[in-house]
């Protein structure tokens, strides 16, 4: 084995002899949400009671905070979970923000629910603020304690070095890096068993040191071309009642490092998996369905005008439909108001450039503000578009671009979007050349990969600025 591979399996082994690695378990996160749950339903029963105490001299009704404190629950710590807010004792700041952007969206989507609903009247403002502020000062103290808890107990455990006994290639252990990970990991070699590869394994040798020895685990350094006879090893150190873990090379590190789901009888791995999980997916759907119904109700007003203004300005439709491809390459009919006079689907799309003289006059006026883009909203209703998400092209751009562009076809991993993080980064307009759409795909695959429900949020806010400043490359 050569010197390269060695320190590739070094980096993939450190994964593996580390205390901690980067995903938080399961059980942290249940206990995590089990513990906000409990400071958000005692910080919404205690807030109500104490202050209507103090303001009115009543203890109010413990039933109807209970209730409102059962319902920010249930929308904080699921989606704390998704977010990543919920256990991140590793943190430098503790999650601090993530978690107070969130909590500040949850009371803000109550109080607009409630007051559309006109049932605003059931708490008292103070209450309610008594609520926020006590509740989250709560979940800010218990993100701290964890952390301190949580690093002063891996501070502890690196500080106690492990006794092993190590196992693998003569190249691999012998190898400088080989060395210097075990170090790094706080292990303390009892003994090491080494063997050229393809040579037979010391068997009857290391079962004989470790009964009786005062190892607390078994390394075992594998490579893929050796797995046959480093699996009979393994099976034969079940006879020791003590814990092994297998180090392997990166071959191996890259299958075992990936989730495994059960088929039939048997197992497969995941190689790719969806760009979004079930409850990602169940998140980004209710933000897009309820964005987008409030916001058509909210719009509405504006909408009918536009369509009188457009109707009125010149002949043709209100409405102008063309054909995109949506998530997995899949066709669908965007919608948008009509600012040009002509209504180009087919295999030549010709983009807007300045002055062009077939936007209408309403038009020059709609498309620097991308009010031409508010029926998506219906879009994103019917579940073909999504609020945020790679914005997209005529299907002839995405011919061209494709055959010029290797990771274009990434882009429909997602949901296309009303804005995304190109857009709000200035990717917005004409494309006119290979460099300045190719750039625009990069924002969209860095979106892609780097996904977060706040990330949504951030883009969602920073759209309205732009909007607010004026588009310089929308014509």
């Amino acid at each position: 084995m050569t010197a390269a591979i060695c320190a590739t399996q070094s980096l993939h082994a450190a994964r593996v002899l580390l205390p901690y690695g980067r995903v938080t378990s399961v059980s942290e996160q249940a206990l995590a949400g089990a513990l906000d749950t409990a400071i958000i339903f005692g910080a919404g029963v205690g807030a109500g009671i104490a202050y209507h105490f103090l303001a009115l001299g009543t203890f109010g009704d413990p039933a109807t905070f209970a209730a409102w404190a059962a319902i920010v629950a249930a929308l904080f710590v699921p989606f704390s979970v998704v977010c990543r807010t919920c256990s991140l004792p590793r943190r430098p700041d503790y999650g601090l923000l993530q978690a107070f952007a969130l909590w500040a969206g949850v009371f803000l989507f109550l109080g607009a629910v409630a007051f559309t609903l006109k049932v605003s009247h059931e708490l008292s403002r103070g209450a309610v603020l008594s609520f926020a502020s006590i509740g989250f000062v709560g979940i800010a103290a218990r993100r701290v304690l964890w952390g301190r808890i949580s690093r002063r107990a891996v501070a502890v455990l690196q500080s106690r070095p492990r006794k092993a006994v190590v196992l693998g290639p003569h190249d691999v252990l012998l190898n400088p890096k080989g060395e210097a990970l075990l170090r790094e990991a706080n292990v303390s070699v009892l003994r090491e068993f080494t063997w050229e590869s393809g040579a037979s394994r010391p068997s009857s040798e290391v079962i004989q040191f470790l009964r009786g020895s005062d190892a607390n685990e078994v390394l075992v350094f594998s490579t893929w071309a050796d797995w046959q006879e480093d699996r009979d090893l393994l099976r034969i150190l079940q006879a020791v009642p003590l814990p092994v873990r297998l180090v392997p090379d990166a071959v191996m590190a890259d299958l075992v490092s990936r989730s495994v789901k059960p088929l039939g009888s048997t197992i497969s791995v995941e190689i790719q998996r969806a760009p979004l999980g079930l409850a990602e997916c169940a998140f980004k759907r209710l933000v897009d369905v309820i964005g987008a119904g409030l916001g058509l109700i909210i719009l509405a007003p504006l909408l009918a005008v536009v369509a009188l203004l457009v109707r009125l300005d010149s002949p043709g439709p209100v409405l102008f439909r063309q054909t995109r491809h949506g998530f997995n390459g899949k066709t669908f009919r965007i919608l948008k108001f009509r600012t040009m006079t002509v209504l180009e689907d087919g295999a030549q799309v010709v983009q807007a450039a300045r002055n062009d003289s077939r936007v209408t006059r309403v038009g020059r006026w709609l498309r620097p503000a991308s009010i031409d883009e508010l029926p998506q909203l219906f879009n994103v209703l019917e579940g073909t578009m999504s609020l945020v998400g790679p914005r997209p092209h005529a299907v002839a751009h995405d011919n061209h671009y494709s055959t010029r562009i290797s990771e274009y076809a990434f882009r429909h991993h997602m949901k296309p979007g009303l804005t995304g993080w190109a857009q709000v980064h200035g990717f917005r307009g004409e494309t006119p050349n290979v460099e300045a759409m190719a750039a625009r795909v990069d924002h969209d695959l860095w979106y892609i990969n780097n996904w977060t429900p706040l990330l949504d949020i951030r883009i969602l806010i920073a759209t309205v600025f732009e909007l607010l400043r004026g588009q310089k490359n929308a014509y």
